[in-house]
């Protein structure tokens, strides 16, 4: 994203930033800026609650393959909880999912499914249902956008 500033044109890198852009040598001076490392969407541990028959699993950050691991231990854990007999996982705080987070919510679904566990996405945001209406997730999935 390209900036005025004082007189100055300054290059705005985001955390996204594009490897190898170098401003033109005859451009007035330059200054990279990127997001503190909480906004790249760093690994967060999903936040796991039960309340009665319902589990949810709360996502915050960037939903992609930095979070496998903590996403499978989280849906493990109420997976094997008995009592939860519906696992919502909460999309409210999350503003971007890609392919491999596709790929981790239908393995819930069919682990869900053989425990005999139902499974809703719920909060999504516009970016993310978009995302879920590409791939044709509103026709396997309950999905509740955000309120």
């Amino acid at each position: 994203m390209l900036q005025q500033g004082g007189g100055r044109r300054l290059f705005r890198i985001e955390a996204a930033g594009i490897p190898g852009v170098r401003p033109d040598a005859a451009e007035a001076p330059v200054q990279f800026v990127s997001e503190p490392m909480e906004s790249r969407g760093s690994v967060m541990r999903p936040i796991v609650k039960v309340e009665g028959s319902v589990g949810k699993m709360v996502l915050i950050g960037q939903f992609d393959f930095n979070l496998h691991k903590e996403f499978r231990q989280a849906s493990q854990e109420l997976l094997d909880t008995p009592d939860v007999q519906e696992i919502q996982v909460d999309f409210d705080q999350v503003p971007f999912l890609d392919s491999s987070a596709l790929g981790m919510l239908l393995l819930l679904k069919e682990r869900a499914a053989g425990q005999k566990k139902t499974m809703v996405l719920v909060n999504c945001r516009e970016a993310v249902m978009q995302v879920f209406e590409i791939a044709c997730f509103n026709k396997m999935f309950t999905i509740r956008p955000a309120a």
